[in-house]
């Protein structure tokens, strides 16, 4: 939900442990990013340090005292949220507390968690239910405290909600074109008498698609067995998406849980819709006051919440591409592998982003829709120059030592290549830091300035970890560009500046692999990939057909790019026919030849 003016308002919810660290990060990189977007913040703080689980035996292992703790957790956390609701906050930040609390909560206000699983054309949209089931219920203990058992109840009107919701949600991120055939809930439903088939029926009258219940055994079979087919839409209980989380962030190559956050969403009437942003993992009680607890779910969360409640947009893309680049400079905390301080971390995130947000350059400052239109008429005004106007980015492809010696002789000679593209990065980098003037007297001219063009700086990387079976046992080639070998730099002077983004690809051809790439280009709103590097017949094509495919224009830079095997004429004419690929001179793109900054695209 996006707020009707510039103020963002966030409840926040501390819980102990390193929550109050984590808390004072949020609030300050909530604030000094919003102010890039000119956004007002007001948080409202509850009054209450809710527990962790370790915190409740901090004062012995009363069983009486931690249940009425448990309990005044819930009924303020509760109240707080309602109250925040109330008053028209529709977001919540949470650090970790104990779990009994939260789910005492989550029942009385009728959470989901929203977890969204893609990779390449499979999506899983999974929608976690915690409103029922065995997280949720109360304890009922035998008079001498030996026995406990746990009651739970299902509620099909809770279903309704939840069913109704789920479906609103997939057409928000799937869009309301796209047809939704079938909804699985993975429930242990052969407990229920059969009622839960009942109503499943019901539900498919009414919505009008298939809706069916599934054991979560046979959920994992069908996974293993066909994999993730196009876009799944999922409602499962706690009891298989807790458990099923940690394995689908590994399996869409998504990271892992100590740096991830999630949403929450209140479904019940009073509290419809609020979100509440929490960090997964849990509230690091022994890391308390040592200033190293990893902050980058905290991070992710505040991007989160200014993206979609604050309209600051791209600031989710920049936040992963920042933390992204910290953990290649190895500046992270010590659960990560690095020396850092939390607020070492912090510094250097926020002064990563300040630099990206001061470049006049950056799309993501842009707030609200453009008024120039964008149509494609608007775009497109020459049929033989289809990418005149379009936002471009410059990918310079694996230019590293390891590929040097191979380029075949079709190709131009390394000291060619190198100068071009040395040449023409400079001439970019020189246009975005001082006024080049138009040549042309017309301001309402299509073709974009050579300053707007982004450089992206593509490197291969082949550590052995990564190699499959297959890539071993193929001709017998010298493991190339292995990570922090002279062979894995990139060729002298081609070196990305620290304002230029870096993509790794280990043991891949193709950066459309990588799961941030495609995301970085469609948040800066590229529509033209301008392609040079080695080798032409190797990964730049790889990366041409998966543009193409993706509905991207393709340019490539002659006399900036070398072949392994195929003849540099022929392969060029292939990318021509194939991929609708453009050849363009770096003198056609301003280079050398007076064109005051304006390129030909």
């Amino acid at each position: 939900m996006i707020p009707k003016t510039d103020i963002l308002e966030v409840g926040v919810a501390v819980g102990r442990g390193t929550g109050p660290e984590l808390a004072d990060v949020f609030v300050k990189v909530l604030n000094q990013l919003a102010r890039h977007f000119s956004v007002q913040v007001k948080v409202y703080q509850s009054s209450r340090i809710y527990h962790s689980y370790h915190s409740l035996f901090s004062a012995g292992y009363d069983l009486q005292h931690i249940r009425d703790e448990t309990a005044l957790d819930a009924t303020h956390y509760e109240d707080f949220c309602r109250k925040q609701a109330a008053q028209g906050t529709n977001v919540i930040f949470r650090t970790a507390f104990t779990a009994q609390s939260l789910y005492l909560v989550r029942q009385h206000l009728e959470a989901v968690k929203v977890e969204h699983f893609h990779k390449q054309s499979a999506e899983i949209l999974l929608i976690r239910d915690q409103a029922q089931g065995f997280y949720t219920g109360s304890n009922t203990y035998s008079l001498d405290a030996l026995a406990v058992s746990r009651s739970c109840q299902f509620d099909k009107a809770i279903f309704n909600r939840i069913v109704t919701y789920s479906l609103s949600r997939a057409r928000r991120c799937w869009g309301e074109n796209t047809k939704i055939d079938s909804l699985t809930l993975v429930y242990k439903h052969h407990l229920f008498d059969g009622i839960f088939d009942v109503w499943a029926r019901e539900w498919s009258q009414e919505h009008g698609l298939s809706i069916q219940f599934i054991q979560p055994d046979t959920m994992n079979r069908n996974i293993l067995a066909f994999g993730v087919q196009g876009h799944q839409l999922i409602i499962a209980g706690n009891e298989y998406a807790d458990i099923m989380e940690v394995l689908f962030l590994d399996m869409f190559g998504q990271g892992v849980q100590e740096t991830s956050y999630s949403e929450n969403v209140y479904l019940s009437p009073p509290t419809s819709e609020l979100v509440e942003y929490q960090t997964v993992h849990g509230s690091a009680d022994d890391l308390t006051g040592k200033g190293i607890v990893n902050p980058s779910a905290t991070l992710k969360a505040a991007a989160a919440i200014l993206e979609r409640h604050g309209r600051c947009k791209g600031v989710e893309s920049n936040m992963n591409n920042a933390i992204e680049t910290m953990a290649q400079q190895k500046n992270c905390t010590p659960d990560q592998g690095g020396t850092s301080t939390t607020a070492a971390y912090v510094s250097a995130i926020l002064h990563h982003l300040a630099n990206l947000y001061s470049q006049p350059t950056s799309l993501s400052l842009a707030r609200r829709p453009s008024p120039i239109p964008t149509t494609p008429e608007t775009l497109t005004p020459n049929p033989h120059l289809p990418t005149l106007g379009l936002k471009t980015a410059l990918l310079i492809i694996d230019f590293q030592q390891d590929f040097a010696a191979s380029i075949n002789a079709s190709s131009p000679s390394l000291p060619t290549i190198t100068n071009n593209i040395s040449r023409l990065l400079s001439h970019i980098r020189t246009a975005q830091t001082q006024a080049l003037p138009s040549p042309s007297p017309n301001p309402t001219s299509t073709s974009p300035s050579i300053k707007d063009i982004e450089p992206i700086h593509i490197r291969f990387l082949s550590p052995p970890s990564h190699h499959p079976t297959p890539w071993t046992t193929r001709s017998a080639r010298p493991a190339n560009c292995v990570p922090g070998t002279p062979g894995a730099a990139f060729i002298p002077p081609i070196a990305p500046l620290p304002t230029e983004r870096v993509f790794d690809k280990h043991a891949l051809f193709d950066p459309f692999l990588l799961p941030a790439f495609e995301p970085h280009l469609r948040a800066r709103g590229v529509r033209h990939l301008l392609l040079a590097g080695l080798y032409g017949d190797v990964c730049v094509d790889a990366t041409a057909r998966s543009g193409f495919q993706k509905g991207f224009w393709i340019s490539v830079v002659k006399g900036c790019v070398g072949n392994l095997r195929a003849g540099v004429a022929e392969w060029e004419s292939f990318a021509e026919e194939v991929y609708g690929a453009r050849m363009v001179s770096v003198e056609e793109l301003g280079v050398g030849a007076g064109e005051g900054g304006r390129a030909k695209l």
